[in-house]
């Protein structure tokens, strides 16, 4: 479901989270979606988990990643991509990084980054809707470098 930009989304972070495993790419550490965690909820209260702080976000399919106590947001906010470092247990931001994207999904289906950022070795690693790989350093949100895709092979 593809989310309007000016609606957002509403990020939950639990506690469980905050205090867990890091969960660095797609599918967590192993990439086959289980937790190695000991005493997690088998069962929800009646009104959820308890909230530890919300963010409104922008358009995308990325999910978020942890890492180090760092969680990293990748979105498309107006018509730029943006990746963000919060700080994991209260959602303070910790730096920002963004570069315009001129993508639009012929389709409908939303212009936000569709790939979930990867984190290893200190460094974050996303590819954007329009094809934009780079690799930010995680403590700082430096740029290390970056390739346009679509340039670089002409498509």
């Amino acid at each position: 479901m593809s989310i309007p930009t000016s609606c957002g989304l509403s990020f939950l972070l639990m506690a469980s989270l905050v205090y867990g495993e890091d969960w660095p790419q797609f599918l967590g550490p192993k990439r086959d979606s289980t937790s190695s965690e000991k005493g997690l909820a088998t069962t929800w209260p009646k009104d959820g988990p308890p909230v530890v702080w919300r963010r409104e976000v922008g358009e995308g399919f990325s999910g978020p990643v942890v890492s180090g106590g760092k969680l990293i947001l990748f979105h498309r906010v107006g018509a730029e991509e943006v990746v963000e470092c919060l700080d994991a247990s209260t959602g303070k931001l910790q730096w920002k990084h963004a570069y315009a994207c001129g993508y639009e999904d012929p389709y409908g289906k939303g212009n936000g980054p569709r790939s979930t950022p990867v984190v290893a070795g200190g460094k974050v690693y996303t590819l954007g809707a329009g094809g934009m790989l780079q690799c930010l350093s995680l403590d700082e949100g430096k740029e290390l470098w970056r390739q346009d895709l679509p340039r670089a092979f002409k498509v």
